[in-house]
């Protein structure tokens, strides 16, 4: 494959220099794709949720989750093997629909990650002042929280790309340690009560699946990480696709034992599970361990600040990509010294900041993350249906007669399954009498890409994108 014919093309009129090139190996990128999956605060909030709501069958829905989603992963690395670029899933919708396809994606994902990543923000002022209160009994203002940290986060990013992503994999790594110390903890704690039942489908509870299967998918979103960080990634052709799949698959292996560990924690009961705000922490073994428990408060630390990185980064290079293509102002295509794109990291992480704390203010700070996120997630989601059928697209258009067979799998079935699995998951997520801003999720959610696709149809602008 020409490498240099894949690559987008940056107008040099714009910005003449370019991302750093091989600056972070695949073994990184790996790193910072399940980086971004956050695995202490998934194992501290969502596995336990899971399992308070489908009950002993927890284990199953989180394997099942992830083998579906490993779908919508194969979308990512089938269309990474062509298309190399900062704007990730954007470009590959340019180069399937053309220009107005790159515009509305590029529309759809600011939308969509100035939500999540606005309500992410208040997640971090929530565990670093629940870590500080657990800690040293000390209460610090959550905005105080969220600036310090942030303010502090963004200059690591300013640093340069190969600083960023040590510092990024770093948190990772003493935050899985410390997960699976805890992890082993809970099992030797937890006697006979492990049961092959986790993974039949009589271990469910009907009642929780709708509930269940999208807190389980939403967990392994993150896992695209490395797309938009394919011009900084060796040999990214080959790299991202690897590192995108196996997060998926590392991820699901993580959280399924984390899932089986923690329900035989509380005798596999659903009720106990529910009566606990953070079930990792409660469980036999942990809860009366001062050391391990402080430890695990740190990690839910690290892990908020290494999801920032690695996320914040990522979603810094995409803004850096759509402003050289003409999508959003072009300042935000700028390249500091250290060769990373520093207005659109000011700038975004100042937009998103300014709205968690007014989010927060309004909302509280667990209902502000929970709805400002939701309906973030829930745009995002559109937009990763959508890229599923982007790659049927892209198939039907590059195709060639040798290949038409060998990738009608990869690059048009299970494309169309990942859009179906997010399909259900983006309707239990907004459909009437889900959880969210009550009743509005879906007109919330229908009004945003309403406007992405008036901008994509109604904006001109010269096409930049190698064919």
């Amino acid at each position: 494959m020409d490498y240099k014919k894949e690559v987008e093309v940056i107008p040099s009129a714009t910005n003449a220099r370019r991302l750093t090139a091989n600056a972070l190996s695949e073994v990184e990128s790996l790193a910072l794709s399940v980086a971004q999956i956050g695995p202490a605060i998934e194992v501290l909030f969502v596995v336990g949720a899971i399992g308070a709501v489908i009950g002993v069958g927890a284990p199953l829905v989180i394997l099942i989750a992830g083998i579906a989603y490993l779908m919508h992963a194969n979308t990512t690395s089938e269309f990474s093997k062509s298309v190399v670029s900062a704007g990730g899933y954007t470009s590959y919708m340019e180069r399937a629909f053309g220009r107005r396809g790159g515009i509305f994606s590029g529309w759809m994902y600011v939308l969509g990650f100035t939500g999540i990543s606005s309500g992410f923000m208040l997640l971090v002022a929530l565990w670093t002042q629940t870590a500080i209160q657990a800690l040293f009994s000390v209460t610090v203002p959550w905005p105080i929280c969220l600036v310090v940290v942030a303010l502090i986060l963004t200059m690591v990013m300013l640093r340069g790309v190969v600083i960023s992503s040590k510092v990024a994999i770093a948190l990772f790594a003493f935050e899985l340690l410390v997960v699976v110390v805890g992890l082993a903890v809970i099992a030797l704690h937890s006697g006979t009560t492990f049961t092959a039942k986790a993974f039949t489908f009589t271990g469910f509870s009907n009642s929780g699946v709708a509930v269940a299967f999208p807190l389980a998918i939403f967990m392994f979103v993150g896992a695209s990480n490395p797309a938009p960080m394919s011009e900084e990634i060796q040999n990214p052709t080959k790299s991202v696709s690897r590192a995108v799949l196996m997060a998926v698959v590392t991820a699901t292996v993580m959280f399924t034992i984390a899932s089986v560990i923690i329900d035989a924690g509380y005798q596999n009961s659903a009720a106990a599970l529910s009566k606990v705000a953070i079930p990792f922490l409660s469980a036999p073994g942990i809860v009366h361990s001062g050391v391990i428990s402080d430890l695990i408060y740190i990690a839910g630390f690290t892990s908020v600040c290494s999801i920032f990185l690695a996320g914040f980064n990522a979603g810094s290079r995409v803004l850096y990509s759509l402003a050289n293509r003409g999508i959003v102002p072009s300042g935000l295509g700028k390249l500091n010294k250290f060769n990373v794109p520093g207005n659109a990291i000011i700038a975004a992480i100042s937009i998103w900041g300014i709205i968690a704390l007014v989010g927060g203010w309004y909302f509280g700070l667990s209902t502000g993350f929970g709805d400002i996120a939701g309906i973030g997630s829930d745009t995002y989601v559109v937009l990763l249906i959508i890229v599923n059928f982007a790659l049927v697209a892209f198939y039907m258009k590059e195709k060639t007669p040798e290949q038409g067979s060998s990738k009608l799998w990869l690059q048009g079935i299970l494309p169309i399954g990942g859009a179906l699995v997010l399909a259900y998951v983006l309707w239990e997520s907004i459909k009437p009498g889900a959880s969210g801003v009550p009743g509005w999720d879906w007109l919330i959610v229908t009004v945003l890409t309403a406007v992405a696709v008036i901008v994509g149809l109604s904006y001109r602008a010269p096409s930049t994108v190698a064919s």
